[in-house]
């Protein structure tokens, strides 16, 4: 079991803390590996009190798998942290598909009720954050104008 450092400590053996940026390496049933990487991960708001840790609400991470022959995943952990998932961004660039813990979870009397996991528009903000820009699928079509006979250009 992969965990955070603290959580390592409280839950004991066979649990593995990682601290963001570690890397722990599993052995694959087919032989090949897979890399987890501990991701930093910000549970609160980012200008939240941070305790002598530096940690806003609690000790967090996310991960990053990746092997050979298989595709990247980013799993943001409770996250709330746009400049979080930017830094991950430039770090990991290559990522083919994320899974981001929302919910707007929130902590009664803390953080002027501000949430501590990704609201709906911040998961939105982090998808478009960690897919960058999209492909131009489709060759660019005259718009039409919905006035019957009459169309109008680019």
């Amino acid at each position: 079991m992969l965990t955070t450092t603290g959580g390592a400590d409280r839950l004991g053996a066979p649990a593995k803390g990682l601290a963001a940026w570690d890397t722990h390496t599993l052995t694959r049933p087919d032989g090949g590996e897979l890399t987890v990487t501990a991701v930093p991960a910000v549970h609160g708001p980012e200008d939240g009190e941070r305790d002598a840790e530096g940690e806003v609400n609690c000790q967090v991470v996310g991960f990053v798998l990746a092997g050979d022959g298989l595709p990247s995943v980013y799993i943001s952990g409770d996250n709330a942290s746009l400049r979080t998932v930017t830094e991950i961004a430039r770090r990991t660039p290559r990522i083919d598909a994320t899974i981001l813990h929302a919910g707007a979870a929130r902590v009664p009397g803390k953080f002027r009720e501000r949430p501590v996991s990704l609201d709906s528009v911040r998961a939105a903000a982090a998808a478009a954050v960690r897919a960058g820009p999209l492909p131009d699928r489709h060759p660019a079509r005259p718009r039409r104008d919905h006035r019957p006979g009459r169309r109008s250009g680019l």
